[in-house]
């Protein structure tokens, strides 16, 4: 049975997850796409902030791994990283996708 304590824990876990520009950038590009490579979410998320470092975004990527919000398949040496869409908060998902309507796509 799940407490309250249990609860409020998960709930600050998933801000805390979302509380990074990276990692909403990566939210938003994977949630555009059915899928994409490393290589491809670098490229975007610094078409929008500039250089990013490497080990920055594998550190961002593997905590929305971690909290369940993106998937990855392949190797090593070319993965494909995907939204778990299941995982994402609804009212993110909400967000993310107006935001896109009233864009057209970007």
């Amino acid at each position: 049975m799940t407490t309250i304590l249990d609860e409020a824990q998960r709930i600050t876990k998933e801000f805390v997850a979302l509380s990074n520009i990276y990692r909403v950038l990566i939210i938003i590009y994977l949630y555009k796409r059915d899928n994409a490579k490393w290589s491809e979410i670098k490229e975007f998320i610094e078409r929008y902030t500039g250089n990013v470092n490497p080990n920055t975004l594998q550190f961002h990527l593997k905590a929305l791994i971690h909290i369940g919000y993106v998937k990855r398949s392949g190797s090593n040496d070319s993965s494909i990283y995907s939204l778990d869409i299941d995982n994402i908060p609804k009212v993110v998902r909400e967000k993310i996708n107006l935001k896109i309507e009233n864009n057209g796509g970007e």
